[in-house]
């Protein structure tokens, strides 16, 4: 071959690669029309959504932390100091919180709110007497008390929007938008009921959320992109934007919103496309959670917002497209040239196994004996599998690791056999049906289970990846939130969850 002949080759080469790169502008300009912003607004909804919920699903396990208080008997209407100690760090960390009620279908109530710095709880008990005396007082401490008073009124808590019998679901009540009695404030309350021991007497707590708090937590996510972020009550049509300051703005473009979500069937995870006037806007609706169907959250944008960020980069051959088409058309030639290609081969099963096992355990590497035998109690165990469950919720939600299961804390391969599987596939079965139940079939693209035997020995290899959204373990009604702490997996308080998620997965779990 001479060398005018390769130059021709070479430049033949590089004029197709350009031309390559041209269609590919052309394709993307015709589809980007009808795709990619529709697309770009589900992502964005996708991230912001995703946390805002992760912020509500911590109130909710909140709520059946205290459900669970109650029904095990660990509240006392009479003992205010331990209602006192029990509640105070929780409106304390709640800051989108302004106030607390626990009540009983006897009458009985204990409230607690903040006055500026103030703390202040009102109790009453006396349903007989009308007016009832409403008992008032301030505390510097949960024991100590700064002043006390009295009020008579005609209000009974059996009568308000939060209270409601339980039932056998044990669902999350959340209100109508309502106006709250000392703060004087719009906003909803979230609540939960349950029956006490032996008895027809059952008790509600409840949480008030403001509207003004709701939309300065909508708004601090919503900074990271243009349009709105909002919440829909799609019973009343009534709406909570992020954009508080120009909210006598937005009700007109809400309202065609609402108007054509409610004409196009109320879809969820589905781009509504819309037009205020002559501007076309799109947005993307979620229930915040399958209990509560009439609450959605939003987001929505102009759709020229994201044609004007993408128009810019149509159309451009430039320099460094023909770089580009150089080293296509130079990686192209010594192909073509080359006539062997070293190939690289992946580590097999058992190599990854040995490497783990000869890394030790560590912040992104574990080992389990077993998968469901106790070998303390010599018999199979829940808690052996959700301890290793727990281990993988917080791989995914760190930055992955290896889980070892048939290798003790030594590091050495001791196998399966005390959990007496069948074969191996009932043994992959039952370990593939634990993370669904507990954790969710859809989290499985991140986790790759193997079962791997050496010397006649076999051992469960799970490999994660970090999860792209946040993952919770799920035992019975409750979901905690687990992370790796160096060599262990810490589980995460609702407040923790939420900085966690929100604040780039950094925390100080020391500090907390």
């Amino acid at each position: 071959m001479t060398k005018i002949s390769l130059m021709k080759k070479i430049f033949l080469l590089a004029t197709s690669f350009i031309f390559f790169l041209a269609g590919i502008n052309i394709y993307q300009y015709l589809k980007i029309k009808t795709e990619i912003a529709p697309t770009l607004i589900s992502e964005i909804s996708n991230v912001e959504l995703g946390e805002i919920r992760v912020f509500f699903a911590s109130i909710t396990e909140q709520l059946n932390i205290v459900r669970e208080w109650g029904a095990n008997g660990a509240l006392h209407y009479e003992n205010i100091h331990d209602l006192n100690k029990l509640f105070f760090p929780l409106l304390e960390n709640k800051t989108i919180i302004n106030s607390l009620v626990l009540a009983n279908s006897m009458g009985d109530e204990y409230f607690l709110y903040k006055d500026g710095q103030r703390t202040i709880t009102r109790y009453s008990h006396d349903l007989k007497s009308t007016p009832r005396t409403l008992h008032f007082a301030e505390w510097q401490t949960v024991d100590k008390e700064l002043k006390t008073w009295k009020k008579t009124d005609d209000y009974d808590p059996r009568q308000m929007s939060w209270f409601f019998t339980p039932d056998k679901k044990n669902r999350i009540h959340i209100t109508p938008v309502r106006t709250f009695i000392y703060s004087k404030e719009k906003g909803v309350t979230t609540s939960v009921s349950w029956k006490h021991n032996g008895s027809q007497v059952y008790s509600v707590f409840g949480l008030n959320i403001p509207l003004a708090n709701i939309e300065k937590f909508l708004s601090i996510r919503n900074k990271k992109y243009s349009g709105i972020v909002f919440l829909i009550n799609s019973s009343e049509n009534t709406y909570i934007s992020s954009n508080s300051d120009e909210i006598s703005q937005k009700n007109e473009l809400l309202d065609i919103l609402i108007h054509k979500w409610n004409d196009s069937g109320q879809p969820r995870n589905q781009v509504v496309q819309f037009l205020k006037g002559k501007q076309p806007w799109l947005a993307s609706l979620q229930p915040l959670n399958t209990d509560h169907p009439n609450f959605w959250l939003g987001v929505a944008a102009p759709e020229k917002q994201f044609m004007s960020q993408i128009n810019a980069k149509l159309f451009q051959i430039d320099f460094f497209d023909l770089l580009i088409a150089l080293a296509g058309t130079g990686l192209v030639y010594l192909l073509f040239m080359k006539t062997h290609q070293r190939k690289k081969k992946n580590k097999t099963p058992i190599v990854r196994l040995n490497e783990a096992i000869n890394r030790g355990e560590g912040p992104e590497i574990e080992f389990k004996s077993t998968v469901r035998f106790n070998l303390k109690t010599d018999k199979n165990g829940k808690e052996i599998e959700l301890a290793w469950l727990k281990t993988v919720v917080a791989f995914l939600n760190t930055r992955g690791g290896t889980l070892l299961i048939g290798v003790n804390d030594n590091g050495e391969l001791t196998g399966l056999e005390k959990d007496n599987f069948e074969n191996r596939d009932k043994c992959l079965l039952h370990v593939k049906n634990l993370i669904n139940h507990h954790i969710g079939a859809e989290f499985s693209r991140f986790i790759e289970t193997t079962l791997v035997e050496i010397e006649d020995k076999e051992a469960l290899l799970i490999e994660c990846s970090p999860a792209s959204t946040p993952i919770f373990l799920h035992i019975g009604k409750n979901e905690e939130f687990y992370v790796r702490s160096g060599p262990s997996s810490a589980k995460l308080t609702p407040s923790q969850t939420v900085r966690y998620v929100t604040q780039d997965h950094t925390i100080d779990l020391s500090g907390d």
